[in-house]
């Protein structure tokens, strides 16, 4: 897997103790959002928008711990820049990306 450490695509509006990673980006095909948190996040919703702010993919996911990577497949979306919401009950954290 890649893993980009810097990336001036990233918008980090973290507004909790928790953060994300995603790679990679620019994507053509799997995101992978990698979410790393000092305590258990509960109640996570991901929410991948299109440029106009709709939702053109939505996750829920009960429960993840520190270092869980939560994958979607973008392959069908359209090119251009998308925006990735990630909230739970202790993070609001909005990433940009590019689908290729």
């Amino acid at each position: 897997s890649i893993t980009i450490l810097d990336d001036p695509l990233s918008v980090d509006e973290n507004l909790g103790s928790g953060n994300a990673l995603l790679y990679p980006n620019p994507t053509s095909g799997q995101l992978s959002v990698e979410l790393s948190s000092d305590e258990v996040m509960t109640n996570v919703q991901i929410t991948l928008l299109d440029i106009t702010g709709k939702p053109v993919i939505q996750e829920f996911v009960p429960a993840v711990q520190n270092g869980d990577v939560i994958s979607f497949d973008v392959s069908s979306l359209a090119k251009g820049a998308y925006l990735v919401n990630i909230r739970s009950n202790s993070i609001n954290i909005t990433e940009s990306i590019i689908k290729h």
